[in-house]
């Protein structure tokens, strides 16, 4: 009996160390997933709190547009809203961003407005592709024509090298022609014959914005400048851009009605003042990380609001 009581017990310890230690490690778990709770719920206020600090960002930037709108008649990259913010700190964290001015890029949706304006935009677009680096075998007027049906609302093919939803749908993933304006510069992609080559050097130069827009000559690059017209004077237009951020131009004719362009250059479609601006602003609130792009209108009166928002690039 003595025997049997012993291996009695010794089994109702072993069973009491065996409850035990799953208790324990029951115990660990739920630690454990507390913790990963916590901190997820962590991330989650951080990433909200990051999101508003992102959102108030494009408030600030509208009020440093109306304020320089108020100072300033002409638009160049030497005024404050132009300079960029590395490190801002905010509570909890720190905001950095930039502003673009879109109004000296080329808008695409140009290229659709009624002539003559319609007409010399496309000239300008063309002789941009044309001074792009190492892009043999593109041609300019098929990839207009691309463009163009892309825009436009009938299923027409134009010629040369025109593309609806036949060439499209045959694509893997298929898909269809937009059939209306450009909302974002990465839709070229979409577009037939764009290649990612021809694309990446496009990006930086065009944007995509929903009226007909001039081209700041204060602020545009010197690659768009080159392409306002036929005959222009490299070494002038160098040296325009190499002061301009300092003795800005105050009138387009300051560039159409000398040597900068050459002769027969018409101004219209270009400017001094910008209209349209590109806020990239990321928030940084502990765990929490958001990276958000503001698109904002600043009107003839000097009025600015936002007109879109997105985490991804316009």
């Amino acid at each position: 009996m003595t025997g049997r009581r012993k291996q009695q017990a010794g089994v109702a310890l072993l069973t009491a160390l065996f409850i035990a230690a799953l208790a324990s490690i029951a115990a660990v778990a739920l630690v454990a997933k507390q913790n990963v709770a916590f901190h997820r719920t962590e991330t989650l206020q951080r990433s909200q709190q990051a999101w508003f600090v992102a959102r108030g960002a494009a408030d600030w930037v509208k009020t440093l547009l109306e304020t320089d709108a108020q100072d300033n008649d002409v638009d160049y990259f030497g005024e404050f809203w132009a300079q960029p913010v590395d490190y801002l700190p905010v509570d909890n964290g720190v905001l950095s961003g930039r502003v673009l001015d879109q109004s000296g890029k080329f808008n695409l949706n140009n290229m659709a407005a009624p002539d003559p304006d319609g007409t010399r935009s496309i000239e300008i677009f063309k002789r941009l592709i044309r001074n792009l680096d190492d892009l043999q075998g593109v041609d300019p007027d098929a990839i207009v024509s691309a463009i163009l049906d892309w825009i436009d609302a009938d299923a027409e093919t134009r010629f040369p090298g025109g593309a609806e939803d036949g060439i499209y749908l045959s694509k893997s993933p298929a898909y269809r022609a937009a059939n209306r304006e450009f909302v974002s510069v990465t839709e070229l992609r979409l577009v037939e014959g764009i290649t990612p080559k021809l694309y990446a050097q496009l990006a930086p130069l065009v944007t995509a914005l929903p009226e007909f827009s001039l081209i700041n000559i204060n602020t545009a690059d010197e690659k768009l400048l080159y392409a306002l017209a036929e005959n222009p004077s490299p070494s002038d237009i160098a040296s325009f851009v190499e002061i301009r951020n300092e003795e800005p131009a105050e009138d387009p004719r300051q560039i159409t009605e000398d040597a900068l362009l050459g002769p027969g250059v018409d101004a219209n479609g270009l400017g001094v003042q910008s209209y349209f601006f590109l806020l990239e602003g990321e928030a940084n609130i502990g765990r929490g990380r958001v990276r958000l792009y503001s698109l904002l209108y600043r009107s003839t009166s000097g009025d600015v609001k936002v007109i879109a928002q997105s985490r991804d690039a316009f």
